[in-house]
């Protein structure tokens, strides 16, 4: 009784440390890192119904950004285009050319690695059945849906944007960039100051819950291999995109941090954006460019799921049916991958949404519902 009094009393001195330290740091990286080990800390200690009403201002936090998202896509996109006048559509003919092919490539690389690593891993994996309890819940939810998803309202903005970067009416360039002025204000003073207790609630409930551990302890190796591919092909883009130089590389990947943590605990990069925008910005991608191209890539250049996607296809394959796809097959697997993920959404589980069609045809519907759970 004494040593778990005394536990509790030493989680909850770290818990207020980490929460003195969020709210006073200026540092948005520190601040998100205190806040995804506070999430950690207050799971071991606070009660049960505090812990629920952490995670409810989380969810009523993410049910607000989801309805509003698709307007603020289609705003941001929409004046984004207008800003490069005729030389609009292309410059997205270029943008999502590349997308395709890097989607493409990072597939393919991923499964060339994993032919080699993939084996290993199935060595002392066997099938087992992850079911996703749902312990703590929201107390309140908002009855709100928004009238057109977010691709559907990114594809809008493509056509209304192009229509008036052709066809030039003033009037109406001058409306979408005061409301893409006003849209930005709002994420600024508004969501930006909240996203700690966005953070806090959602990653709470997974430590609480014990996903975090369940996932890990069954497809460990696997989640390895797919963070260590990752921490290898973004990096290699920035160094790419900083002219080769090591120097301008670690100072882009340093401004794109705080994105980064907020994609990792919002498992969503649509969500993303009022971070990711401003990143991109200060690693000197122009400002136009910045407001066109990140709502876009948000949704469908998905490296994450260029990455993960393949190999956990992959592995429970090997799992189910103890053989792995020859070149050919997942040539024709990858080329579907990339069309269908011109269709995807950066909201958590919206990429494997995307690949159910195909997933479904290759029999491994199993792995799908893994995914989506």
């Amino acid at each position: 009784m004494f040593e778990s009094m005394t536990l509790t009393a030493v989680w909850a001195g770290i818990s207020l440390f980490l929460g003195y330290n969020i709210f006073n740091t200026q540092n948005s990286v520190l601040k998100l890192v205190y806040t995804i080990i506070l999430s950690y800390a207050i799971a071991q200690w606070m009660p049960f119904e505090a812990l629920q009403y952490i995670y409810t201002v989380s969810f009523l936090i993410k049910e607000l950004l989801s309805f509003a998202l698709p307007f603020i896509v289609f705003i941001f996109v929409s004046a984004g285009i207008l800003s490069f006048k005729k030389n609009a559509p292309l410059i997205l003919a270029v943008l999502l050319s590349y997308i395709f092919l890097s989607n493409m490539a990072t597939a393919f690389f991923t499964y060339f690695i994993s032919l080699k690593i993939v084996p290993y891993i199935l060595t002392d994996l066997s099938a087992v059945n992850i079911i996703q309890q749902d312990l703590i819940t929201p107390l309140y939810t908002l009855p709100l849906s928004a009238p057109l998803r977010t691709e559907q309202m990114m594809l809008a903005a493509f056509i209304i944007g192009i229509f008036l970067s052709i066809f030039s009416f003033p009037k109406a360039d001058a409306f979408f960039i005061q409301l893409k002025n006003k849209t930005a204000q709002f994420l600024n003073t508004l969501f930006i100051p909240l996203l700690p207790i966005y953070i806090l609630g959602f990653v709470s409930k997974m430590h609480y819950e014990g996903n975090m551990y369940t996932l890990f302890s069954s497809y460990g190796k696997a989640f390895i291999l797919i963070i260590v591919l990752q921490w290898i092909v973004i990096p290699a883009l920035f160094f790419i995109a900083a002219g080769f130089s090591m120097r301008r590389a670690w100072e882009y990947i340093q401004n794109a941090l705080p994105a980064y943590l907020t994609a990792f605990s919002s498992m969503s990069s649509t969500a993303t954006l009022p971070v990711s925008i401003p990143a991109a910005q200060k690693n000197g991608v122009h400002k136009s460019l910045a407001e066109v191209a990140m709502p876009i890539l948000a949704n469908i250049h998905l490296l994450g799921d260029c990455i993960t996607t393949p190999i956990l296809a992959l592995v429970t394959l090997g799992i189910f049916t103890g053989s792995l796809p020859s070149i050919e097959v997942f040539t024709v697997f990858i080329l579907n991958f990339s069309v269908y993920m011109l269709a995807a959404a950066g909201i958590p589980g919206g990429g494997i949404i995307a690949m159910y069609p195909i997933l479904y045809t290759k029999n491994i519907k199993t792995f799908t519902y893994f995914i989506i759970s």
